[in-house]
């Protein structure tokens, strides 16, 4: 992301600074799509512009049920939908922001694909919050959300991105599968899980984010929407990546 939509974002962010709960970015879209780079891209951003605000990074993956769970109660398939999150957790999260008490929270290992409960981290008083994830955008998530913003991009395209993910995690070596049938396997489980959970969950909510970036294969931003009061002087093509 270049320079000049950060700058906007941080104003924004500035005349919000006196509130008394946090500040809370909140980046949805589909799987894949870059959320993760993003809200990394941000927070090297915010760190930039207030060097003595502290600012952390939720992933809502780490609110996750384990593997184990989902699988022992029939909801492996339906991993990423709502029911696959863990609600009490969520309670606890959002109970803890609004109070502004320190709660641990577990990691969750993409490279693994599951919670991983010997990390953990401490979210504790932070200025700042930048929630990256599916289910940023509904409740009881969204009530907390300060500035939404929703990444958007040609559903092809992303599975393209899904894919090439998948490798380079190495998920193929993982599951002991040759590049073929782990090719078929993904793609298998991009049109039975992962996309219908995009159609069904997250891309009905696309219309409640504050700021909607359109993204082209290069992930470079071909259009920007504003859906709220939210303003932007520049409409210049982006880099969503740019340094």
């Amino acid at each position: 992301m270049t320079s000049y939509f950060y700058h906007d974002i941080l104003t924004s962010i500035i005349h919000k600074s006196t509130a008394s709960k946090p500040i809370i970015i909140g980046i949805c879209g589909n799987i894949s799509v870059g959320k993760s780079t993003f809200a990394k891209t941000t927070v090297q951003q915010l760190k930039a512009a207030f060097p003595d605000k502290q600012i952390q990074t939720v992933c809502t993956d780490c609110f996750l049920y384990d593997n184990r769970y989902l699988k022992q109660n029939g909801l492996f398939d339906q991993k990423g939908s709502p029911v696959s999150y863990n609600k009490e957790k969520i309670g606890r999260f959002k109970e803890a922001v609004l109070k502004q008490i320190p709660i641990e929270l577990q990691a969750y290992d993409h490279k693994k694909s599951d919670i991983d409960s010997t990390k953990a981290f401490t979210i504790a008083h932070p200025d700042i919050i930048v929630l990256e994830g599916l289910i940023v955008l509904q409740e009881p998530l969204r009530s907390l959300i300060t500035k939404s913003i929703f990444l958007d991009a040609n559903p092809e395209v992303v599975q393209e991105w899904y894919l090439k993910r998948c490798f380079d995690l190495k998920l193929d070596q993982k599951m002991d599968l040759e590049k073929e049938d782990f090719y078929a396997y993904a793609i298998q489980t991009w049109q039975s899980v992962d996309m219908p959970n995009y159609m069904a969950n997250v891309e009905p909510v696309r219309s409640q984010a504050d700021i909607v970036l359109n993204l082209d294969k290069r992930h470079e931003v071909q259009q920007i929407r504003l859906q709220s009061s939210y303003q932007i002087k520049r409409g210049n093509k982006h880099g969503i990546f740019d340094e």
